[in-house]
């Protein structure tokens, strides 16, 4: 297992465990070793937005749904936009 893939089992331990400080600080470390991986930044994203970080949330989604239109994946760009206002408008 890489570094990557051990920080994002740490972080989900500690988010299932309601450790959600320790789990976004694991997830964006994850986040900043492997910049390129869109599904990360949506979920760090939905993690800070569900903790009442609405701006870093926004900015993490934004970098999602960037990377997804780099990737010319047009549905999942749209599955992120969808995401990102549901989950920001319910933060």
């Amino acid at each position: 297992m890489d570094p990557t893939d051990r920080l994002i089992e740490r972080a989900r331990r500690h988010h299932r465990r309601g450790e959600s400080r320790k789990a976004i600080v694991a997830l964006r470390e994850a986040c900043s070793r492997n910049d390129r991986v869109a599904w990360l930044w949506t979920l760090y994203g939905a993690w800070l937005a569900e903790t009442g970080h609405a701006p870093e949330a926004q900015r993490a989604f934004s970098h999602a749904l960037w990377l997804r239109r780099q990737d010319h994946d047009d549905r999942r760009a749209h599955s992120t936009v969808v995401l990102m206002s549901r989950v920001l408008t319910a933060a």
